[in-house]
């Protein structure tokens, strides 16, 4: 007799998407993306990562114009 939990469907441990684009006769172009779960984790912690930055980046612009605006 075997497990339930050994029969049960496993997740399937890539992510892959096609995409196809044809513009007129002659000019076509495919795209193919394969992920693993972790890559697919590790792109979103960058992505993530990137927007945070870029965020603080423009509120110290955003406080050093007003300090130089009391300046002036």
């Amino acid at each position: 007799m075997k497990n339930s939990i050994s029969m049960s469907r496993r997740a399937p441990d890539r992510q892959r998407a096609k995409l196809r684009l044809r513009a007129g006769k002659r000019a076509s172009l495919t795209m193919v993306v394969d992920f693993s779960n972790v890559g697919l984790l590790s792109v979103g912690v960058l992505v993530s990562s990137k927007l945070l930055s870029t965020a603080i980046l423009v509120r110290a612009s955003a406080a050093r114009s007003d300090t130089r605006s009391n300046v002036d």
